[in-house]
């Protein structure tokens, strides 16, 4: 079959972009550019050698790009152009007016509000031009503007990486929550959206409340970790709250396998992929009672759901992990949502997904 030659670009490179994950894990069918704007092409290099060694992938930098080298691959190389954020998407579409590629964006977060007002009058313009947009749930899907044609807009979850997820796999039928200390925990960037608040101070009454042995793992980093440890050594938690900073994938996926809950408390989400592969390696779920988490995870039968800011429901939610109880109904959600979050946004199945969309767009007028 012929290759597509894919120009796709990042504001930066490193472990934490999804998009450069599931880009850079595309099979040989597809020619791959990687377009960075925001590091020098010797950085993003190693950060490409750190993460994804002998991958068969073309490098560019703006910041020591040739313009002739670039005209060169758009006018001969480069049939398309995928973008993911702001910034990239902007230029996308400026790169699309002038060389007429054809273009992809795809939406990860609710258009109506995980964006800025700035933010919403580009992607209006971006989403009017581009010849695809791909969102990354059902509910970013609906909360796209009504003016844009069906045929244009598809729905493609994102990926996890089910295989290195393997090794890290946890068997629920063994787990005794009785015979040791809870381990609570969340991954993800230390931002208002993420309600990290609420954790700990439902966590606050796990301890000193409802008097139970318990610690708590925050992985991460963000604007707001020092106000975070501040409100954690304020109620008198730093003994059992840890915050780890940011670590590589394969330390998250141990440190993840420790816990016996993981929690999201979002306001919003387009995806969560923390939330996803948490759930792939078998830890048990307690989210917020929000449309798209429910939809990632499969409902209410493969997770434990309490209504988005309710400390109280948090709290109680995390007291039920200490009751034999509750126990056998909390690992047979768990063990159904790893079956379904496997069987959806396995690596192949995604990957294949957006593949075709390639092909599709490429062919289409042929």
């Amino acid at each position: 079959m012929e290759k597509i030659a894919v120009l796709s670009i990042f504001n930066k490179l490193d472990t934490t972009i999804i998009p450069l994950e599931n880009f850079i894990n595309l099979d040989n069918q597809i020619e791959k550019y990687i377009l960075v704007l925001d590091q020098s092409k010797n950085l993003a290099q190693k950060e490409i050698n750190k993460l994804y060694p002998n991958k068969n992938v073309y490098l560019l930098a703006l910041k020591d790009l040739r313009i002739s080298r670039m005209i060169y691959l758009l006018k001969n190389r480069i049939s398309i152009i995928h973008t993911h954020h702001t910034k990239s998407a902007l230029l996308g579409f400026i790169l699309k007016i002038f060389f007429r590629p054809y273009f992809i964006h795809t939406v990860h977060n609710n258009f109506l509000v995980g964006y800025n007002k700035i933010q919403k009058s580009i992607f209006i313009l971006i989403f009017t031009f581009a010849d695809r947009l791909i969102a990354n749930s059902l509910e970013t899907f609906k909360s796209l503007p009504s003016f844009i044609s069906e045929d244009k807009k598809i729905v493609i979850h994102n990926a996890i990486d089910d295989i290195k997820i393997e090794k890290f796999s946890k068997d629920l039928q063994k787990i005794d929550f009785r015979k040791r200390k809870l381990v609570f925990g969340t991954v993800c960037r230390l931002v208002n959206f993420k309600n990290i608040p609420l954790i700990i101070k439902s966590f606050e009454k796990i301890i000193f409340v409802h008097k139970i042995d318990a610690s708590l793992i925050i992985i991460g980093a963000g604007p707001l970790e020092k106000n975070l440890k501040n409100l954690v050594n304020k109620l008198n938690l730093e003994d059992r709250v840890e915050f780890t900073g940011l670590l590589n994938r394969e330390k998250v996926y141990e440190r993840v396998s420790s816990f016996d809950a993981f929690i999201v408390s979002s306001f919003y989400e387009g995806f969560c992929n923390a939330m996803a592969e948490a759930v792939a390696i078998g830890v048990p779920l307690i989210a917020s009672n929000i449309n798209t988490l429910k939809e990632v995870v499969g409902g209410f039968q493969n997770a434990s759901f309490f209504e988005s800011d309710n400390i109280e429901e948090l709290a109680n939610l995390m007291k039920k992990f200490s009751k034999a109880d509750d126990a056998k109904i909390i690992k047979k959600k768990a063990i159904n949502a790893k079956k379904y979050v496997l069987n959806n946004y396995s690596k192949k199945k995604i990957l294949n997904l957006y593949k075709n969309q390639y092909f599709d767009l490429y062919f289409k007028n042929k």
